[in-house]
């Protein structure tokens, strides 16, 4: 009768341990096992330095002595507290945009990390900057032959249709006429 009272308990013991979530769960602990192992070690490590610092009176009383004297230093006010409560307060709201910008630390970091993404990073920089650089080279030599050309002539009507044939002025001439129009329906 002991028999059959103690194998019902052990039968679904091992019932319940077929079941495949209960094997997933014991493979994962089986994996992390030497993780949670080093963990449980440096506890112990750290539990052991509590223990000594407390039966330590000199230690106890060298750190709580550092901690009266910075305290002291940081000139606590009630201006101070309030700010802290208010800081409390805000925590809940704060905490998504500090993950998202942790999740960016981590990202920048993990390029900055990688060669290939940094190469890849600055070639695209250089494609972004190029037309900027070509535009800034281009009123720099226009405003150098300006200056050269010191031209106190006045322009004259058929200068002026000369220009106007060219592609660049008859591009920007349609721009300023739309930019007038846009302007006028604005109005």
């Amino acid at each position: 009768m002991g028999t059959t009272s103690e194998t019902k308990p052990m039968e679904e013991l091992i019932e319940s341990i077929e079941k495949t979530e209960q094997i997933e769960s014991l493979n994962y602990l089986v994996t992390k096992l030497p993780e949670l192992v080093q963990t449980l070690k440096s506890l112990e490590d750290v539990s052991v330095f509590v223990k000594s610092t407390l039966n330590d009176k000199q230690s106890l009383e060298a750190v709580l002595s550092d901690a009266e004297t910075r305290l002291g230093q940081l000139n606590l006010n009630q201006t101070s507290f309030e700010s802290l409560a208010k800081t409390i307060e805000l925590l809940p709201r704060m905490v998504p945009y500090l993950e998202k910008l942790e999740e960016l630390l981590v990202f920048f970091s993990s390029v900055l990390k990688d060669r290939e993404s940094l190469d890849f990073v600055k070639e695209d920089l250089q494609k972004a900057v190029e037309p900027l650089n070509r535009g800034v080279s281009i009123v720099k030599e226009t405003n150098q032959r300006f200056e050269q050309k010191q031209d106190d002539s006045n322009v004259s009507i058929l200068r002026i249709f000369k220009l106007t044939k060219d592609p660049s002025v008859q591009r920007a001439l349609k721009y300023t006429e739309t930019m007038l129009e846009v302007i006028s329906e604005k109005k």
